[in-house]
C-alpha cells in the first residue's frame, strides 16, 4: 500500500549475540542497535521524497549522479593474485565539493599505457601513496565497501554511505574493493564475477589483518555486493579473522533464484531493470574480449551473445560456464547467499525494502535471520533499490550504517571477542541429508 511515510520493521535474533563492552560489561546486538540507532527500530518513520511512496520511483531516483550531494574523490590502488589476475581497491581520500590539493597534476599519473580510462574523480595511488597504507602501526577502523552488479565506487549510493560516515566517524578509512572488470578497471585473466565469488574479497581480508593486525575491520556491500559480503561471511564461519568485527548488507537478493522470478513477475522488472543489467553485463564482456578470448569455454560462447536478451540467457550462457556452473539455474541456487545465513558468525546489519523490485521482499529471510544470534534485520515499506530518499536530511540506509558503526565503535570493547554462540537452529538437516543414524533394516512380514 502507498503512503508518504517509510515505517521500519526490524526483527531482532531470538538469542542475539553478547559482545564485551567498553565499560566492562556486555551487550547485545539488539540492545546496540535499539539504544543507538533509533532510524532501524520497529515504529520509526521518515517521510518520502516527494511524499510518494513507490519502490520504482525510489529506484529510479536512485539512478542519479548527485554529484553536488556526495562529492567523493578516490584514489585506485590495484593487488595481483598469484595466478596472474588482478583487482582494484579505491580508497576515499577526501569528500569535498572541490577537488583536492594538487588534483590536476596527480591524476597525471598513468603507471600504464594501456590503462582505461580513469572514472570521473579518481586518480591512481603513486607507489609511495601506497607504502604509506600498509603501516602495521594503523590502527584507524577501515570499512571495505562493495558495490552491485558492475558498479564501483562511483555508484551514488556508496558516496552517500561514505558522506555520512565520514560526517559521523571521521577517523574511519573508506575504500571500495572493484570486481574484475567493473568500474573502468581492466582483467588480465579470462574471469569476471559473480555473486559468490569471494576470493578477492577473501585474499584483501587476509592482506589487510596480517599487515595491519592492530586495526579493526568493517564489512558493508551493496545489493550484489552485500551477496558477496553474505557469501563470504557464511564460508567462512568461525574462521573468520578476528580483527573483522562486524558487517552491514544492504538490499541483498539473498535468494538468486527468487529475485529472478520477482524481476520477471512485473513489467517494469523484464522491460527496464533486467534490459539495463543485461546491457551492462553485455557491454563489460565487450569491453574485456581480448582477455575473456584465452578460454576455449567464452570463445565457443561469444558467438551465441547476440542472442542474449535477459539475465537468464546471459547467466546461461556466461556466468554458468565460466564458474562450472551448468547454467542459471544451478549458478542461482548455488550463489543464494540465504544458504549460509545461519553460518555468519559477527554481528551483521541488514537493511533492505519492501518495495524493492529488484531483490524482492519474497527474497528476505526474516523468519531465518531470528534464529542467528549474530543477525539483526531492518526493514522499510518503502526506499526501492538502494534509494531510501526521505524529504529532508540524509538518505535512510546511509544515517542507519553511519549510526550503527559510530555505536559499535564507541561501545564495544574491540579488544575483546564476543563469545561465539552457534546459530538456533540445530544440525538434524546438513550437508543435504537428514542425520539419522540407524543399524539396519530387517524385513517384517505382515500378519
Amino acid at each position: 500500500m502507498l503512503s508518504p511515510y517509510s515505517v521500519v520493521e526490524s526483527v531482532s535474533p531470538i538469542h542475539p549475540v553478547e559482545l564485551p563492552a567498553r565499560d566492562g560489561g556486555v551487550v547485545n546486538l539488539t540492545e546496540l542497535v535499539e539504544k543507538n540507532v533509533p532510524e532501524a527500530v520497529s515504529g520509526h518513520y521518515y517521510t518520502n521524497k516527494y511524499y510518494i511512496g513507490s519502490g520504482d520511483v525510489q529506484t529510479v531516483l536512485a539512478g542519479q549522479e548527485y554529484a553536488e550531494e556526495y562529492p567523493v574523490w578516490y584514489g585506485r590502488r590495484f593487488f595481483v593474485h598469484d595466478d596472474g589476475s588482478q583487482f582494484s581497491v579505491d580508497y576515499c581520500l577526501d569528500i569535498n565539493s572541490r577537488s583536492p590539493e594538487n588534483w590536476s597534476e596527480d591524476v597525471k599519473y598513468i603507471p600504464e599505457d594501456d590503462m582505461p580510462r580513469l572514472p570521473l574523480r579518481t586518480r591512481i595511488l603513486r607507489p609511495e601513496e601506497v607504502d604509506k597504507l600498509d603501516s602495521s602501526l594503523e590502527r584507524r577502523p577501515l570499512v571495505i565497501s562493495v558495490h552491485g552488479l558492475t558498479g564501483g565506487s562511483h555508484e551514488n549510493y556508496i558516496r552517500a554511505a561514505f558522506t555520512e560516515i565520514h560526517n559521523i566517524v571521521p577517523d574511519a578509512e573508506l575504500v571500495v574493493i572493484t570486481s574484475r572488470g567493473c568500474n573502468r578497471t581492466k582483467i588480465t585473466t579470462p574471469q569476471l564475477f559473480n555473486a559468490c565469488w569471494t576470493e578477492d574479497l577473501r585474499q584483501l581480508v587476509k592482506y589487510v589483518t596480517q599487515h595491519q593486525p592492530q586495526r579493526p575491520v568493517f564489512l558493508q556491500g551493496f545489493s550484489l555486493g552485500a551477496s558477496i559480503i553474505a557469501n563470504y561471511l557464511g564460508q567462512e564461519g568461525t574462521n573468520i579473522p578476528s580483527q573483522v568485527k562486524s558487517a552491514i548488507v544492504v538490499a541483498n537478493p539473498w535468494d538468486l533464484k527468487l529475485c529472478s522470478v520477482h524481476l520477471h513477475s512485473r513489467l517494469l522488472g523484464r522491460k527496464l531493470y533486467l534490459k539495463t543489467m543485461t546491457s551492462n553485463l553485455l557491454r563489460l564482456v565487450k569491453n574485456n574480449r581480448k582477455v575473456l578470448s584465452r578460454d576455449a569455454r567464452y570463445l565457443a560462447t561469444e558467438p551465441k551473445l547476440k542472442t542474449v536478451k535477459t539475465m537468464i540467457d546471459f547467466d546461461n550462457l556466461m556466468t554458468g560456464p565460466l564458474f562450472g556452473f551448468s547454467g542459471a539455474s544451478e549458478y542461482y541456487r548455488e550463489a543464494s547467499s540465504v544458504r549460509r545465513l545461519k553460518n555468519i558468525s559477527i554481528p551483521t546489519l541488514a537493511l533492505s525494502a519492501k518495495d524493492d523490485p529488484v531483490s524482492g521482499d519474497l527474497c528476505v529471510p526474516y523468519t531465518e535471520a531470528q534464529h542467528n544470534p549474530h543477525v539483526y534485520l531492518s526493514s522499510t515499506t518503502h526506499g526501492g533499490h538502494l534509494g531510501w530518499f526521505g524529504q529532508t536530511g540524509p538518505r535512510w540506509f546511509a544515517t542507519v550504517i553511519a549510526k550503527y558503526l559510530d555505536a559499535y565503535l564507541a561501545t564495544v570493547d574491540l579488544s575483546k571477542e564476543p563469545v561465539q554462540q552457534p546459530s538456533d537452529t540445530n544440525d538434524f538437516f546438513k550437508d543435504g541429508k537428514f542425520q539419522v543414524k540407524t543399524a539396519g533394516i530387517v524385513s517384517k512380514p505382515l500378519n
